[in-house]
């Protein structure tokens, strides 16, 4: 056989299935050999996310209070009024506009002047 057709059959043999995890799991160990040599990265890799679970799950309050919200009252009947009052009663929203166009109403969210719209 000729040198060519060697490096032929070579290339066109395929590479076993457990390859890719035989070199994963030697990535692996090599990757805890190191850890256990180097007490700062370890250190690091197991102290940065308990203190991220710490301060999002404790600290942070992601809870929104207080936005300054405009409602759009299309109809003045008791039932809107009631759902009106209802949320006026939530610590979520701070109603600062009471609008009954939509156009204003539009205005107002594009400007910027409101987190939120009801």
């Amino acid at each position: 056989m000729s040198e060519a057709s060697m490096s032929e059959q070579a290339r066109n043999v395929p590479e076993p299935s457990f390859g890719f995890w035989r070199r994963s799991f030697a990535m692996l160990v090599k990757e805890f050999i190191q850890l256990r040599r180097d007490r700062v990265s370890f250190a690091m890799i197991v102290m940065i996310p308990v203190m991220q679970l710490l301060l999002f799950g404790y600290a942070i309050n992601t809870t929104p209070r207080n936005l300054p919200t405009a409602v759009l009252l299309q109809e003045d009947s008791d039932l809107a009024r009631s759902i009106l009052k209802a949320m006026d009663n939530i610590a979520y929203f701070r109603f600062t506009r009471e609008v009954r166009d939509v156009a204003e109403f539009v205005d107002l969210l594009k400007s910027g002047k409101l987190l939120c719209s009801v």
